[in-house]
């Protein structure tokens, strides 16, 4: 699959800046970089999302044809469950933990509110409150350079690629200490577990 079906986005990995530098580590560091030794910067936190087709298809749709099909309908039409289909063997758990899993490894961030969002009017029938249903745009890459002339638009992730708790621990060396510090004390705990107050939350927003 990463040889036929995985197409790579970072033109010029010189925009990343690894937290470990230029010089190979023994370890992986706190915003994902050096899991690979050959390549520190793939799958870091901050890195563009890759592609699953070939780059030159990925110029993506512009308005008005951007919203025909309707994407409502398509997603009602394919989507929607008419009735409930009993999974017996799974349990509730596995949703949640799939919620987890997912969010632990990409992120577009918050979406870009800078920019007038995407307005998809409702296929008649449709209980989603009116007028309309609006959608922000995914924010845009805003480290490029020459070699992206050209090219089609790339997105960031703003969490490390991998499975490693960035959800609870955060994608950076920041994050990763505050929520191990003692803010009555300032101190860092030394056996890596999240400091907790009498609770058991954690005393920051995290």
């Amino acid at each position: 699959m990463r040889e036929h079906n995985l197409f790579d986005t970072e033109r010029d990995p010189s925009l990343l800046k690894p937290l470990g530098g230029a010089n190979p580590r023994d370890r992986r560091e706190a915003d994902g970089s050096y899991n690979d030794l050959g390549c520190p910067w793939m799958g870091m936190a901050g890195a563009r999302f890759g592609r699953n087709v070939p780059i030159g298809d990925t110029f993506g749709e512009q308005p008005p044809d951007l919203y025909e099909p309707n994407p409502r309908q398509v997603s009602r039409d394919l989507l929607a469950r008419r009735s409930f289909a009993p999974v017996t063997h799974l349990s509730v758990l596995v949703p949640a933990w799939l919620q987890f899993m997912v969010h632990d490894w990409l992120s577009h961030g918050g979406g870009d509110t800078t920019t007038p969002p995407h307005r998809l009017p409702l296929p008649p029938g449709d209980d989603w409150p009116p007028p309309d249903m609006t959608i922000l745009h995914t924010l845009p890459d805003d480290r490029h350079s020459p070699a992206d002339q050209g090219q089609p638009a790339t997105y960031r992730n703003t969490e490390t690629h991998w499975w490693d708790a960035s959800q609870i621990y955060g994608s950076d060396l920041e994050t990763q200490r505050a929520v191990r510090t003692d803010p009555a004390t300032g101190q860092l705990r030394s056996d890596g577990k999240l400091h907790l107050d009498a609770r058991g939350h954690l005393p920051i927003d995290a």
